[in-house]
């Protein structure tokens, strides 16, 4: 009989990310299956079954670069059995270095996800290292020269849309992604502008907000969006314009 144990201190993290993020910790390990059942006539269960047993997990890095260019893992990549689903990192005022939280599945019975089964989508951002708090670029916004406010937090999450398809057992078949979307949460000290930012063409602002407080200075928030096409299409379009 196989028992468990009491750890401390035993944080795991199966996938591989870029050299400059260093693991820190992981969230909950959670395995869940479909259920499904059958009523009788008068309402009440005759039969059920489960399939599509399935094992989500997020892990969390910080980054160690000082200079230079953060890495940005690809949406879709597939690392150890292990389908990249969202990456989302943020800044802080009051932070040392950016977070980084990865979330992933892997299929517990069927076909699960092998490397480069999936379409992938890469980062069009270019973020470069600071030694503490905020960059002022952020690729997809930058502050103005002169501005009068000031960045307060930021938060850039790409992620894909994921589908997976069941065989005939209800086992896992295959899956693949669609439509790549980069999001920026960008929060401002201050009652900014649009003086006060320089925003990338490529983006759309899709929502500012402006908080006054009695008890603090004014915020401004805004949210940015940009939907990207997957690297295969990408380089396909690029050999053929270039040929």
């Amino acid at each position: 009989m196989a028992h468990g144990t009491v750890e401390f201190f035993n944080p795991t993290c199966p996938i591989t990310v870029g050299a400059d993020w260093d693991f820190q910790t992981c969230g909950p390990k959670q395995t869940a299956e479909n259920y499904v059942n059958e009523l009788g006539q008068h309402g009440d269960e005759l039969r059920h079954a489960t399939h599509g047993k399935k094992t989500s997990w997020t892990w969390t890095f910080v980054n160690n670069l000082d200079s230079g260019t953060i890495s940005i893992p690809k949406g879709g990549l597939v690392s150890a059995g292990w389908h990249v689903d969202s990456i989302q990192i943020s800044w802080g005022r009051d932070q040392i270095k950016p977070k980084m939280v990865v979330s992933a599945h892997k299929h517990e019975d069927g076909t699960n996800h092998a490397a480069n089964s999936c379409r992938t989508y890469t980062a069009t951002v270019e973020i470069d290292a600071v030694a503490f708090g905020v960059p002022a670029d952020l690729g997809a916004v930058a502050l103005a020269s002169g501005a009068a406010v000031d960045f307060r937090s930021a938060t850039y999450t790409l992620q894909v849309n994921h589908i997976d398809e069941p065989g005939r057992d209800g086992t896992q078949l295959a899956g693949e992604n669609h439509d790549g979307t980069e999001t920026f949460s960008v929060e401002f000290t201050g009652d900014a502008t649009a003086d006060d930012y320089e925003l990338d063409s490529d983006w759309t602002n899709d929502q500012k907000t402006t908080t006054p407080s009695n008890t603090a200075a004014t915020t401004t928030s805004l949210n940015l969006i940009h939907h990207i096409a997957n690297d295969a299409d990408i380089a396909a379009a690029s050999a053929s314009s270039s040929s």
